[in-house]
């Protein structure tokens, strides 16, 4: 006797998730919401159009710190005074990368952004940003400062800002720095002292 084939009906392996019938009670006007390991689109909304990202540019910042300084490189404080949220460094402070890091990524401190940017020089800086947002293939992003202050020619989409989150949560140095909720960090002398609380609620 001839024994039955069995034939496969193979198909590729899909990501289950609930579609939602109804929006989300999501106030923001651009939203892209993904599964992280998929990158799978759950929600979306005006995820294509050009938004102010706000603090949200210090995530490029970050990624560009990253590829720029050694976690204990020391870097000296040249300008303090910025306006919005910051972390209040003092002019001439010798501080480490990494405790700089903390500032951005938990306290998004606009004075410890531009800390970076000026000790490499500002409009290097701002170069690389936008080199680092090319090569996420961020392409209908610009910026124009490190902290995320309202600027006509700095804008980014909600879906390219996933791009650079996934970019700073598949890093394992960086990503640690999001989920710290609270930290207090110090220049390099133990002179100054400066307590972090994360501005992200979740």
């Amino acid at each position: 006797f001839q024994q039955k084939k069995t034939l496969y009906n193979i198909q590729p392996a899909l990501i289950p998730y609930l579609p939602y019938e109804t929006s989300p009670d999501i106030s923001a006007e651009g939203v892209y919401i993904v599964d992280l390991p998929s990158f799978t689109p759950l929600f979306e909304r005006n995820s294509k159009e050009k938004f102010f990202p706000a603090s949200t540019t210090k995530i490029l910042t970050a990624l560009v710190v990253n590829d720029l300084y050694k976690p204990d490189d020391v870097l000296i404080v040249k300008e303090a005074s910025i306006e919005g949220q910051i972390m209040n460094l003092v002019p001439g402070e010798k501080i480490i990368a990494e405790n700089l890091l903390y500032g951005i990524l938990v306290h998004s401190a606009n004075d410890a952004a531009y800390a970076f940017a000026n000790n490499v020089g500002y409009n290097t800086f701002i170069r690389l940003m936008n080199e680092k947002a090319k090569s996420l293939h961020m392409d209908s992003s610009h910026f124009e400062n490190p902290a995320g202050l309202d600027s006509p020619n700095q804008y980014t989409t909600p879906f390219e800002l996933a791009l650079a989150a996934r970019a700073l949560l598949k890093n394992k140095y960086l990503s640690r720095f999001v989920a710290t909720k609270e930290i207090i960090i110090s220049d390099v002398d133990y002179v100054y002292f400066h307590k972090l609380t994360n501005v992200n609620k979740l």
